[in-house]
């Protein structure tokens, strides 16, 4: 892994979505999501367990989300709930974070 990434902590055998904006969040944005995918997580469930999940913001323009399933699998009806939430939060933000027509690539320069 990149030393750059290694400190997101993410457990090595965790289920993982990656969401990309179009733009890189505003500091409101981004005080916004933070505080959504927050509530979220901390009551994200999979048949009345609590998921060992969490996220992180990447570079103002990428949403990871992630759960650790050694506890606790994430379900169908769990998944379903997670893209429900990030539909209604890309209302909140006025763009579409489940574009799967976006492709991010980064350049040899950093660009």
């Amino acid at each position: 892994m990149n030393s750059r990434y290694e400190s997101l902590q993410i457990p090595e055998d965790a289920r993982i979505w990656t969401y990309g904006l179009p733009q890189q969040l505003s500091g409101t944005e981004r005080k916004v999501l933070e505080e959504e995918i927050g509530a979220f997580v901390s009551g994200w469930a999979a048949h009345g367990q609590r998921l060992d999940a969490g996220f992180h913001i990447l570079e103002d323009r990428f949403l990871i989300l992630w759960v650790d399933e050694r506890q606790q699998a994430a379900t169908g009806c769990s998944i379903d709930d997670s893209v429900s939430f990030i539909r209604s939060l890309s209302e909140k933000l006025g763009t579409d974070l489940c574009d799967r027509n976006r492709v991010f690539f980064r350049s040899v320069s950093g660009s």
